[in-house]
């Protein structure tokens, strides 16, 4: 064969081994674990609040409706998700249905278009957000 294959074939060869000895080593085995807890502590970092960005969705998606008025996003709360998981005691279960994710407080001062999925609405007469959906 060709000087040149048989060079790569030996980088190739040593390559092989020094990854062999690095991964069975037991300091890349805590290494791997230390980058795990790393990880899941910042995702618990990060995800924490995830209340409020969920209010920011419904903040973000009030402002982008083009059948409401500009101001009608500080209005616009949420969400309206039923986190909740109904067991049927058999290892089965179900995920209720959700039918809404944001509503408006005061929507009947906002003066609401017809086109808005928020028209018709009138959450500002209920006493509480799941009375709206």
């Amino acid at each position: 064969p060709h000087p040149l294959v048989l060079r790569l074939r030996e980088l190739w060869s040593r390559l092989r081994f020094v990854c062999r000895v690095m991964v069975n080593s037991s300091y890349f085995q805590n290494l791997i674990i230390a980058a795990i807890l790393v990880n899941t502590t910042t995702m618990a970092l990060v995800q924490h609040d995830q209340d409020l960005f969920e209010t920011e969705i419904c903040r973000s998606r009030c402002d982008l409706d083009p059948g409401l008025p500009a101001d009608a996003g500080q209005h616009c709360a949420g969400p309206l998700f039923n986190r909740t998981y109904y067991s049927d005691g058999q290892g089965g279960g179900m995920r209720p249905r959700q039918r809404a994710f944001c509503f408006l407080q005061d929507d009947a001062t906002l003066g609401i278009e017809e086109g808005s999925v928020y028209a018709g609405s009138n959450c500002s007469l209920q006493r509480t957000k799941e009375e709206c959906v």
